[in-house]
């Protein structure tokens, strides 16, 4: 008798959520720039992946909003003392000459390590902490707030920390994360607060993509959802946008493909390539 009984409060349950899912009304990204043209390339960390302008650096922010960039994704991480920092990570030897994870480090050590070194240019590049990155660029920029937290980061005060520094630029931010956690907090944090900030769902290239995108849709209302160029078809963006979702497609450079995802109706493209600027 009790499986019956459980059986029936997981279909209870999971029908309250999806009607809860279908009356949500997503939040709309009105990504415009200053001269009220909608802006629809946003960099992908900066200068691109690894790219010739170290990535999640402020020198990457500036030398894309130069070429005319207007929108950037950057990730976010947290230091041992609680700093929220740009970093993809979670290893610093990725692109710096310091080892291990980046939570399990100070801010004032991380400050020592150059974030370039990749590069072998001889330029040192500064860590760049996001409250820097949103003072330097939120004035003229919209940023994409990606919260980065895996299966072994245990840190304390992450999505709280971001929240805290993001929510005065409110107008300039839009949030997004992979991670079930990063998103209950984030999607809690909005609530309480009554700020009107949208929430992206990430998903990535998996077997199970649809499944995962329900589910995040069916427990966390996102306002756009965060698919890869791989998984985005004509019918894909019809049925979400009819829903009223923002789409946010991550990574593409063919300009053919951009091309018929913005036709699509696609909200915005997170791009590599910065020549892309002058295409689109």
């Amino acid at each position: 008798m009790w499986i019956y009984f459980f059986l029936s409060l997981i279909f209870t349950t999971w029908l309250l959520l999806h009607l809860r899912m279908v009356r949500h009304k997503p939040l709309p990204l009105n990504l415009f720039d200053e001269n009220n043209n909608r802006i629809r390339l946003a960099t992908h960390r900066g200068a691109g992946k690894m790219g010739e302008v170290p990535e999640n650096t402020l020198a990457a922010f500036e030398y894309s909003t130069a070429l005319g960039f207007r929108c950037h994704e950057l990730d976010v991480r947290i230091s041992k003392d609680g700093t929220p920092l740009l970093f993809h990570g979670p290893y610093l030897q990725k692109n710096t000459e310091g080892n291990g994870r980046v939570e399990t480090k100070n801010f004032q050590e991380l400050a020592t390590l150059n974030w370039g070194h990749y590069l072998s240019d001889g330029t040192r590049y500064p860590v760049t902490s996001l409250l820097t990155h949103l003072k330097s660029i939120s004035n003229t920029c919209f940023t994409n707030i990606e919260i980065k937290r895996d299966a072994r980061d245990f840190s304390r005060g992450l999505e709280e920390k971001v929240f805290e520094i993001a929510t005065p630029f409110e107008n300039r931010i839009f949030f997004s994360s992979f991670n079930y956690l990063s998103l209950y907090r984030i999607r809690k944090l909005i609530k309480i607060s009554g700020k009107k900030i949208p929430l992206g769902v990430l998903v990535d290239t998996i077997p199970l993509f649809r499944m995962v995108l329900y589910l995040k849709r069916l427990l966390f209302l996102p306002d756009s959802l965060h698919p890869p160029a791989t998984k985005v078809t004509r019918k894909f963006v019809t049925r979400y946008k009819k829903a009223g979702y923002n789409i946010v497609v991550w990574y593409t450079n063919d300009p053919e493909k951009i091309r018929a995802l913005l036709d699509w109706g696609v909200d915005l493209v997170i791009v590599d390539d910065m020549t892309l600027i002058n295409r689109f």
